[in-house]
């Protein structure tokens, strides 16, 4: 199952793929993801004062993120990912999702989190 943000194109193949995404991001902020709430973990996301927390939270299902907090997030999770190899492709989804982290909040409108089975 696909997994999808809106508004814009960033994808990812699967839930999986997304959250060893989210894993790797967690780490390089050391954090590590297998201990927060969420995640079966006990530790709570208020313990995490990382302006990148709020996409490593987000709900699986039917997450978003509010506009007021798209802009930090995307500054965030763009210095994160410069330092990728380019052949990575977790990077190009991340720009892509900086992209659209970016308009949500030029439109005003929740980053939002679904899926597709396509």
């Amino acid at each position: 199952m696909r997994v999808i943000f809106t508004p814009g194109e960033a994808r990812w193949p699967s839930y999986t793929s997304l959250f060893e995404f989210r894993r790797t991001l967690a780490d390089q902020i050391g954090v590590r993801l297998e201990d927060m709430e969420g995640f079966g973990g006990t530790k709570p996301w208020s313990l995490v004062v990382d302006p990148i927390a709020p996409l490593l939270m987000l709900e699986d299902v039917s997450g978003s993120i509010s506009v007021a907090l798209c802009p930090q997030v995307a500054d965030r999770l763009e210095s994160l990912v410069r330092e990728w190899n380019a052949d990575n492709p977790d990077r190009e989804r991340a720009l892509e999702l900086v992209v659209a982290l970016r308009l949500a909040h030029r439109l005003r409108q929740r980053l939002r989190m679904s899926n597709s089975a396509d």
